[in-house]
């Protein structure tokens, strides 16, 4: 596949994963993985032979988390200029979500890529399910400990590092269930996607630093980044539109189905090839 080509494929990824995240809410990431994950096995991008045999999974996980630090951010200014971002509520998850997210690709480079492809399969087909089932966590109406903050912090960080997702489909249940109202903890999801995305990116270049392969920063794959990066940020907007016009809920179960599909070829890839 020559490299317009390859370009186009590329973008075809970035704008499809920015179109749904902004038909749909969902993480651009749990397009951008699995779709980065096949292509690069298609082209033999990195042969385990000469890599290793988790390589090529950690550069679709470090480029995807790379390319979600330019739609948090342009979805975090947003927030902003709405003054949506309450601050305080921020404050008290995000120093662990940070932690979580740096520690996540010092964790996963030492997991197999089966491993990896398992944690993923399973965490996709989890959001597929919540979303054909349309469950949202019935608020408790108290604040979160101190102690719970920092456990499910760590622990939503870590999992969005390994998952190279910005965290929304983790944090905003979590803060709705602690009576965060809906829009404020969206707010705080792209603020706290901007950090998880930021330094968890941060992570998989140090852990990739020594990887001599051109076009590459740590486990960050640039020929990749820079088109899937332009076109997420170009066509979220547009994803937003079509949502003041469709019924979001048909499509939600739609892009569940597309995702319990991704679910299953990753499932496939695991225990029968």
């Amino acid at each position: 596949m020559d490299s317009y080509t390859l370009t186009i494929v590329y973008l075809l990824i970035g704008g499809l994963a920015g179109f749904l995240g902004g038909l749909l809410g969902v993480g651009g990431g749990l397009v951008v993985v699995p779709a980065l994950i096949f292509l690069f096995e298609f082209l033999e991008l990195f042969p385990t032979s000469e890599y290793g045999g988790n390589v090529l999974v950690l550069f679709a996980l470090g480029t995807s988390m790379a390319s979600v630090i330019f739609t948090t951010t342009s979805s975090t200014i947003s927030q902003l200029r709405r003054q949506n971002v309450e601050w305080n509520l921020i404050s008290n998850w995000i120093v662990y979500l940070i932690v979580g997210a740096f520690s996540a690709s010092f964790l996963i480079k030492i997991m197999p890529a089966q491993t990896i492809k398992l944690f993923l399969a399973v965490l996709i087909l989890c959001v597929a399910l919540i979303m054909l089932t349309g469950w949202i966590p019935t608020s408790k109406g108290k604040r979160a400990s101190k102690p719970f903050a920092a456990t499910v912090g760590t622990g939503a960080g870590l999992v969005s590092g390994m998952a190279a997702i910005g965290g929304g489909n983790i944090v905003v249940p979590t803060l709705v269930y602690f009576n965060t109202p809906i829009l404020r903890a969206i707010a705080a999801s792209s603020v706290s996607g901007m950090a998880i995305s930021t330094f968890g990116s941060l992570g998989y270049v140090i852990n990739g630093w020594t990887i001599d392969h051109p076009g590459t920063l740590g486990y960050i794959y640039l020929p990749a980044l820079v088109p899937i990066a332009i076109a997420n940020i170009l066509f979220a907007p547009l994803g937003v539109r079509v949502a003041q016009h469709l019924k979001a809920t048909i499509l939600s179960k739609v892009f569940a189905c597309f995702m319990l599909s991704v679910s299953m070829r990753l499932f496939y890839d695991v225990f029968f090839r």
